[in-house]
């Protein structure tokens, strides 16, 4: 696959979140952003999964439409950043996807923003494909993006927005601090703890990464 010069985000806002759109939204515009999740390719016309933390929107380049930016959905691949602009669709009826929340529409674009590109990751983001536990503790900065590992980390920001809350639900011996908080607090932040750790872990070494060009010198 060819590599393409990448766009700068600039001012660029989305006005939506993948999760969000619906039926409703039919003949509005929209500003989208994420991952691509998944692509299929039928000649003039290219189908991709735009993922973020919120769901999944369905997004459609016309060849016939709009032709460089079909030709540009052409250079796309699994875990690609990008941003798309267009006009929300109503989907025919034999083409709703009841698995999704966003299934009845999808994105027709009009303007497409390569913001970085990826190479092909280690394991698959889908939720029901079976990764061994040893290769997503290598990859754990990958392991961080799949859907119910992304709504750990929501719940443990939900629930507990600061460090000051968390340490005193850790410290409450069972009884939460919180205003409004169930007892349960201090429980989920035991179980949502080893996410956030990882997360940071993960972070700090793709900066480390940043820093030092000689990545052989960094621990593995």
């Amino acid at each position: 696959m060819e590599t393409s010069q990448l766009d700068f985000l600039g001012e660029l806002r989305r006005t939506h979140t993948c999760g969000q759109l619906r039926a409703s939204d039919a003949g509005q515009r929209a500003l989208l952003m994420g991952w691509v999740h998944r692509r299929r390719d039928l000649g003039g016309v290219i189908f991709i999964h735009l993922r973020d933390r919120e769901g999944v929107t369905q997004i459609v380049f016309h060849e016939d439409a709009a032709e460089e930016v079909h030709k540009k959905a052409e250079m796309l691949g699994s875990e690609y950043v990008v941003a798309v602009e267009g006009t929300v669709a109503k989907r025919t009826a034999e083409t709703v996807n009841p698995n999704l929340p966003t299934g009845e529409v999808e994105l027709v674009a009009e303007t497409l923003w390569l913001l970085n590109e990826s190479r092909t990751p280690p394991f698959p983001m889908e939720e029901n494909v079976d990764v061994k536990e040893d290769a997503r503790l290598k990859y754990r900065y990958v392991d961080l993006r799949r859907p119910h590992m992304q709504r750990n980390i929501m719940l443990r920001s939900g629930i507990f927005g600061n460090r000051n809350a968390v340490h005193d639900a850790l410290h409450a011996r069972g009884r939460s601090r919180l205003s409004g908080a169930k007892p349960r607090a201090a429980r989920l932040v035991l179980r949502s703890a080893p996410v956030a750790a990882a997360f940071q872990a993960a972070s700090h070494g793709e900066r480390l990464r940043e820093i030092f060009s000689d990545c052989a010198l960094l621990p593995r």
